[in-house]
């Protein structure tokens, strides 16, 4: 047979191979990029109700919290999840300390960057992350004997 043939025949298979495979590697890589764009809006989510809440408790704050974190059920990684359990433990048990808050968030947010990032991260675990809180105390409404009744 003809080299040229050869050739030709070569080239054809190449292409019929070499078409699916570069669409099915190019779709991983669009599915993944989708999931970590989903999970960094979840992520910022948590952080924006956890803050949130911090600043100024009401029903609608902890509701957005609450949201957060079981929608979180469903998509975060083993860290995440345990990170969260940890804060969530913390903030229901009766000797639950107000200030570990801080190194459980921080825990959550290395966890939160390890999930999207992965073992590229140069964040070493134990990383205190600077967060920046207001420090002016939100308007509280009084309460007055009538509405104690």
């Amino acid at each position: 047979m003809n080299p040229q043939i050869w050739a030709a025949v070569i080239a054809g298979c190449a292409a019929l191979i070499g078409l699916p495979l570069t669409n099915y590697l190019a779709g991983r890589r669009d599915a993944r990029a989708k999931e970590v764009a989903f999970k960094i809006d979840c992520y910022e989510r948590f952080v924006n109700a956890y803050f949130g809440m911090a600043e100024r408790s009401s029903f609608e704050t902890q509701l957005e919290l609450t949201k957060s974190v079981n929608l979180m059920a469903l998509m975060a990684n083993r860290g995440v999840l345990d990170a969260i359990h940890d804060l969530v433990d913390n903030r229901n048990s009766q000797d639950g300390a107000p200030e570990r808050s801080w190194e459980l968030l921080d825990k959550i947010l290395y966890e939160m960057r390890r999930d999207t990032i992965g073992s590229a991260d140069t964040i070493q675990a134990g990383y205190k992350f600077p967060v920046l809180v207001t420090d002016i105390a939100a308007p509280r409404h009084r309460r007055t004997k009538e509405k104690d009744t």
